[in-house]
């Protein structure tokens, strides 16, 4: 079917639409997200393989790095992204959210982890960039739909559920 498109007068006969400038309002945040996340990932990652060279080779080992890595990478990401992704100023409320939310990716990411390792056998450094990649998306939406929404978006998360 076609949509018959009206126009009030002529001055208003074309897209206003900006291709760069509206696409990053529109991507901004999901673009600057990704860049916290990509920046607390290389300091997880260094203090995973600094930790890893430390600490024996053993599954316990590895699996001690990656929680300190993931708790000290953890509370840097909570921060930058209050700052600089959802300009919240931080509460209790969004830091246990956020915090509780960490708990169930650290114990998601060891147990990817440990599976990449000991089931797939894939040497430890590529596994635990694979186990990085899966959980990303999973942050972003639990952060931008329950953690950091937007006051009026609360009956929108009631629906979803």
């Amino acid at each position: 079917m076609p949509i018959h498109t009206i126009y009030l007068d002529k001055e208003n006969s074309s897209s206003h639409f900006r291709r760069v400038r509206d696409s990053l309002r529109i991507y901004g945040q999901l673009l600057k997200f990704s860049a916290v996340s990509f920046s607390s990932f290389l300091v997880d990652y260094g203090l995973f393989t600094l930790l890893t060279v430390m600490l024996p080779s053993t599954l316990q080992g590895i699996a001690a790095a990656n929680v300190v890595s993931r708790v000290l990478s953890g509370g840097f990401n909570y921060m930058m992204n209050c700052r600089f992704v959802f300009h919240e100023k931080g509460n209790k409320k969004t830091a246990a959210d956020y915090f509780l939310l960490a708990l169930v990716i650290l114990v998601l990411n060891s147990i990817v982890l440990q599976g990449l390792l000991v089931f797939l056998r894939i040497p430890v450094y590529p596994a635990k960039i694979m186990t990085e990649c899966i959980l990303f998306l999973l942050s972003w939406i639990i952060q931008k739909k329950i953690i950091f929404q937007k006051k009026g978006d609360i009956r929108k998360v009631q629906k979803m559920w």
